[in-house]
């Protein structure tokens, strides 16, 4: 009826606002790595545990939700997942170990976000039409891949400010944004971020747990194979529903077909979010951009391209009303073989760099290696520390330095490392044009990955093994 479809239609309205919230405060976070790494003095490892806390939140319980989520109220799980996304508090105090806090904020972040992804695409599974549910999944993935472009852009916005606006007078800063020592305000997007995802919450208290199933009825067949559908007559206590998991997992990995799309989507996922979350560190350091530069950039050029082609591949199976098995399978190969071999070419936009610790002018300077405060010698090199280039003395520029092929016995050196030639500029040309092209053949696979995964196995518990494989990778 009329009253159905509308709620329905609220909800996937509802839905698509839940994933920008979701996907925002998420690549938020890759774009401020950079800057907790300077404010708190820790590593790039360290840092990789704090943006991987979320994915162990999501870890702790996704295999529980993916068989349980089906049978509770999913707009309600949605929305209590929503609005438990926890941003960190503002550090009263300088200490390093306040990184903490972050960590233990994104831990019940991704708890909370577990449902979002599995039960709301379950539920529009369950009530659209088939024939329009390659396009309302491809309409949620578009969301999901244009919130980033907003995520990122915060992040370079909040790398221009001051970490302590609005506490200190901004005129007695004596460096910029551009400095290597700047630490932007990330404090502040975590602030929007959660404030977004509550406001994003708050629909699905309201929304009905069933509606009427569509006319043309779906078969069940295959997805019931191994679990039983979504019904009241189906289990009649939790206990029962507790019996029922182990052997469902059982059957789960002795499919093989699922068996070898799981593992294939673990190696898949590996290196793509650990490029993701480490490219715009990379971007700074490798072609000499600011942190504001490089998010900008990459919420500008690379997401776009993501998007367009996310929101194609629906367009494709719906227009050319391929086989659900065969055209998903054989669409989500081929871009992803062209995919990879595209960013195997990414090995040749690189610059080599002599990494050579310990030499004659520096022995015995007893320098730290895993300090990165660069200058910039009158040589044109830039060294990781004044100390590892045997400077004595500094007044704002460093002096009686004692590295190589220096103009005097006197040698100075800048703060900050030596600007980058043309060469890198070109390079980066590169770089980019590559990185969006294999973006755009990568997400091709992304609404036929969903439609063969879902053929396999049960909606709600398939789509949360396929957020479960991104755990594990």
């Amino acid at each position: 009826s009329g009253f159905e479809e509308q709620t329905f239609y609220i909800f996937l309205g509802a839905l698509l606002f839940v994933y920008f919230a979701k996907t925002l405060s998420g690549s938020y976070l890759k774009s401020i790595i950079t800057q907790i790494e300077r404010r708190f003095d820790i590593s790039s490892s360290l840092v990789g545990l704090i943006v991987g806390s979320f994915e162990i939140g999501n870890f702790l319980i996704i295999i529980l939700l993916s068989y349980f989520g089906a049978k509770l109220h999913r707009p309600k799980i949605i929305g209590a997942g929503s609005s438990s996304s926890v941003c960190p508090g503002c550090e009263k105090e300088a200490g390093i170990s306040m990184w903490i806090y972050i960590l233990l904020g994104n831990l019940p972040q991704g708890i909370g976000e577990t449902a979002i992804q599995p039960l709301g695409i379950a539920y529009i599974d369950d009530y659209a039409p088939e024939e329009r549910v390659p396009f309302y999944i491809g309409c949620v993935q578009t969301v999901a891949i244009l919130s980033p472009i907003l995520g990122f852009l915060l992040g370079s916005l909040c790398a221009k400010l001051c970490v302590d606006i609005g506490f200190v007078d901004m005129g007695t800063i004596a460096i910029t944004h551009k400095d290597p020592h700047w630490i932007g305000a990330w404090w502040l997007g975590y602030l929007i971020a959660g404030m977004v995802s509550i406001l994003a919450a708050i629909p699905f208290w309201f929304l009905l747990k069933h509606l009427p199933r569509t006319e043309i009825q779906k078969d069940s067949t295959e997805q019931s194979r191994f679990i039983a559908e979504d019904n009241k007559d189906c289990c009649a206590t939790y206990q029962i529903f507790f019996k029922m998991f182990l052997p469902s997992l059982k059957n789960f990995l002795g499919n093989p077909v699922y068996f070898f799309y799981f593992c294939s989507r673990i190696i898949q996922f590996s290196p793509l979010i650990g490029m993701l979350t480490y490219k715009p560190k990379y971007m700074e350091q490798q072609f000499g951009q600011s942190s504001s530069k490089t998010n900008f950039i990459i919420g500008f050029i690379n997401i776009p391209a993501v998007t367009l082609e996310m929101f194609s591949g629906s367009l494709f199976m719906k227009k050319f009303r391929l086989n659900f098995m065969l055209g998903a399978a054989k669409i989500s190969s081929i871009s992803s073989f062209f995919g990879y071999l595209l960013l195997l070419t990414l090995f040749t936009t690189g610059f080599p760099r002599d990494m050579q610790w310990d030499r004659a002018f520096n022995a015995g300077c007893a320098c730290s290696k895993n300090e990165w405060d660069p200058i910039c010698g009158e040589n044109g090199i830039t060294y990781i520390s004044a100390c590892l280039a045997g400077c004595k003395t500094s007044n704002g520029t460093f002096y009686d330095c004692s590295f190589p092929e220096a103009s005097s016995r006197t040698s100075s050196a800048l703060f900050g490392p030596c600007p980058h030639g043309k060469g890198c500029s070109k390079m980066l040309l590169y770089f980019l044009v590559i990185s969006v092209i294999a973006s755009y053949t990568l997400s091709t696979e992304g609404t036929p990955g969903y439609i063969f995964f879902e053929n396999i196995q049960h909606k709600s518990t398939v789509v949360n093994q396929e957020d479960f494989m991104s755990r594990i990778r």
